[in-house]
């Protein structure tokens, strides 16, 4: 299930329940206990993507469908004040990219 923002009566944003999760493709949920465990299995599934035994244009697209189903997660760690989580995984998503990228004919 999908955690939502929820407001204060004063309308500020409480602590989100669970902000370290992950969502897949087939819409299952990953739960992780701290960004260090976030941002590590982020690593290992960017690698994977990359990796992949497909195309490089599929790949690409990999990467781009796993930063949509997880867009509303990303937003709400910016509210919360966990940019510097978000940018390095921006930036491993970018570097995995660029690097695909680089090797299309």
């Amino acid at each position: 299930m999908r955690y939502t923002d929820a407001t204060t009566e004063a309308g500020a944003l409480r602590p989100l329940a669970h902000p370290w999760g992950i969502w897949g493709r087939d819409g299952s949920f990953v739960c992780l206990d701290s960004k260090a465990e976030w941002l590590s299995e982020w690593r290992h599934r960017v690698r994977v993507m990359e990796a992949a035994d497909r195309p490089i244009r599929a790949r690409r697209e990999g990467l781009e469908r796993a930063l949509e189903a997880n867009r509303e997660t990303l937003a709400n760690l910016l509210r919360h004040g966990a940019a510097d989580a978000v940018l390095e995984l921006l930036g491993m998503f970018c570097a995995a990219d660029s690097g695909l990228a680089s090797r299309l004919p």
